[in-house]
């Protein structure tokens, strides 16, 4: 059996981590690699840069020092070097060794598995032709996977993925938002909400997430935005049907939709790349014109960390239920958000859509950032910032990024 996997991909984002990651821990199960020295049986190389350097490699391998079973080599080989790969991989794998130029040599052993994790365009895909010889595990992106599925009718995704809780929760609301159930009255319990059909939970999510043709990272980041919120959501006072009474029906299908929205502006990336060779160079990359900071609306619903309380930032709800532009009201973000019925009974209880947030001084911006990181501040921590009502949306979504794992850039 060949102790070697080369775990591709044509572009980044595409699960080959999370691939790897499920590998390892499936070989030391296998007790390929020895048990009791587990934490010392995975070592990890990311290689970066724009050339392979061999000296850092043998320098890296070296330093982990010796294991007397055999243990799991994992090469993370980054998308931007382009000079040197063939050459390293042919010593690394065909020879079984690499070394410094000071003469130092670091060798394979017989029982070591070694995995390759390397993104090559489909330009480069056929340029270390002796890579055939071995195993090859080429992971697709979710469009592509569901398209494979769909054809030949054949196992392709993970299913123990849809399986982890936040996934769960994301997809059993998507579907009773889809089949127009009562949101109100719903509470997920993991494992019992529903059966997982694995095709149509990753359909509905690229359904939802509305980016084109999005990455595993891109959909990642969409559910995982969207199950803090609602997690969020089910804990909330305000959004329990057997709390709050009829009188507030249909708030918390409103809130729902509402983090729909804010989730598919979190999972955007607003960095294009319009060249296929990947490297690290920014002129390789634009900024889409329409996924500019500036020139979208940033409505956002923070459900606060004391529970009882919820902040409101960047948008105006219309008497007509309609989620507006508070900066233009002739723009409508989206129709029919809440029940006309439902906001006159919020106004009536002193909850109010249609805040003048521009008016706002720095004191209550500052308010409004404290309730969200729940830290009570009553004067002003640095009076010559200037704080705009722009540079608080943006600091309330790097927060809301870094509370979700999902990367700041």
């Amino acid at each position: 059996m060949s102790r070697v996997r080369i775990v591709f991909s044509n572009s980044a984002g595409a699960g080959k981590s999370l691939h790897i990651q499920n590998l390892k821990s499936e070989m030391l199960k296998q007790s390929i690699v020895n048990k009791q020295e587990s934490e010392q049986a995975v070592v990890t190389v990311a290689i970066h840069g724009k050339e392979v350097s061999e000296d850092y490699l043998t320098e890296q391998l070296l330093s982990k020092g010796i294991v007397k079973h055999g243990v799991i080599i994992h090469l993370d080989i980054a998308s931007t070097i382009h000079i040197g790969i063939e050459t390293l991989l042919f010593k690394f794998l065909i020879l079984g060794g690499v070394c410094k130029n000071t003469g130092e040599l670091w060798f394979c052993r017989q029982n070591d598995y070694l995995i390759i994790e390397i993104t090559l365009p489909s330009s480069q895909s056929t340029l270390i032709p002796f890579t055939n010889f071995f195993p090859k595990i080429q992971c697709f992106q979710p469009s592509e996977v569901l398209e494979i599925t769909e054809n030949i009718h054949r196992q392709t995704i993970d299913l123990q993925a849809f399986r982890k809780e936040h996934l769960q929760r994301v997809n059993s609301y998507l579907m009773r938002y889809e089949t127009g159930d009562d949101l109100d009255k719903f509470v997920f319990q993991p494992l019992q909400s529903r059966q997982i059909d694995d095709l149509e939970d990753l359909r509905r999510l690229l359904g939802r997430c509305e980016i084109v043709d999005p990455s595993w990272a891109e959909l990642q980041n969409f559910a995982q935005f969207l199950n803090k919120q609602l997690s969020d959501c089910d804990k909330s006072y305000y959004c329990r049907s057997g709390l709050m009474g009829e009188e507030w029906k249909g708030f918390k299908s409103f809130v729902v939709k509402f983090m729909l929205y804010m989730s598919k502006n979190f999972a955007t990336s607003s960095l294009c790349q319009y060249s296929e060779q990947e490297n690290t160079d920014l002129t390789n990359f634009s900024i889409l014109e329409e996924r500019r900071w500036e020139k979208n609306s940033h409505p956002y619903i923070f459900f606060n960390p004391d529970g009882h309380t919820m902040t409101f930032l960047g948008f105006h709800i219309s008497e007509e239920g309609n989620l507006i532009d508070p900066d233009n009201p002739h723009i409508i973000i989206k129709n029919g958000i809440m029940h006309p019925e439902l906001f006159q009974i919020l106004a009536l209880n002193k909850v109010f859509f249609q805040q003048n947030y521009q008016q706002l001084n720095k004191l209550e911006k500052i308010s409004k950032i404290s309730a969200v990181i729940n830290m009570e501040l009553l004067e002003d921590p640095d009076p010559g910032y200037v704080l705009t009502l722009d540079n608080t949306k943006k600091i309330l979504a790097i927060l809301m990024r870094f509370r979700c794992n999902i990367p700041v850039v």
